[in-house]
């Protein structure tokens, strides 16, 4: 009789996923050419998988296992890059099925694991056995630097905005203020090098 567990793990600072997909065997028989099918989330790009930590390649969507005799597993991980503008949790589930028959002689012996829903307590909840949020907040700092630190009246001066995102999510359309002091005249701007506006 198989059984699956799946977990889902995704690491905020790098902004990746990871699925384990565990199908254990309990037996009595070996299960023949088992096949684990994961619909892995649209927002999770380029997702790769392996089996028992063996090479990666891309994920098809299911994948037909060798025989997994009696209290034995095989273990499938999936990985990918979460989409930059993604948002909402990342619900996911698995199934494996096998034509060998279960305890009770069903000859469609299916089993599908799912991710446990998103705890409310734990915002932005990350782990195993969550349906970890995503896109929810984006740490966004600024620096403001100038270009010497004495100036004489006639002089041009220059300040450096910077404004980083640290993530996780995309910022949405950040607005940059900045008081430039009376005694600078005509000020004018530009963006990442790009032609000076007014």
């Amino acid at each position: 009789m198989l059984s699956l567990a799946l977990s889902i793990t995704f690491f905020v600072g790098f902004c990746l996923f990871l699925g384990t997909i565990t199908v254990t065997n309990n037996g009595p028989a070996a299960a023949k050419a088992p096949v684990v099918t994961d619909a892995v989330p649209a927002i999770v790009e380029s997702p790769q998988f392996s089996v028992d930590g063996g090479a990666s390649v891309p994920w098809p969507g299911s994948t037909t296992l060798p025989d997994i005799p009696a209290g034995t597993k095989k273990v499938i991980t999936i990985t990918g890059k979460i989409s930059a503008t993604a948002t909402g949790s990342l619900n996911n589930s698995a199934t494996v099925k096998t034509p060998t028959p279960n305890k009770t002689g069903d000859p469609n012996n299916t089993t599908t694991g799912t991710t446990e829903p998103n705890d409310p307590n734990k915002p932005g909840t990350i782990g195993s056995g969550q349906n970890p949020k995503v896109g929810d907040t984006a740490d966004v700092s600024t620096t403001k630097t100038a270009d010497k630190t004495d100036y004489k009246p006639g002089d041009t001066i220059t300040y450096t905005i910077t404004v980083t995102n640290n993530g996780p999510a995309a910022a949405k359309a950040p607005v940059v203020t900045d008081a430039v002091p009376a005694i600078v005249e005509s000020p004018q701007y530009s963006v990442d090098g790009g032609a000076p506006a007014a």
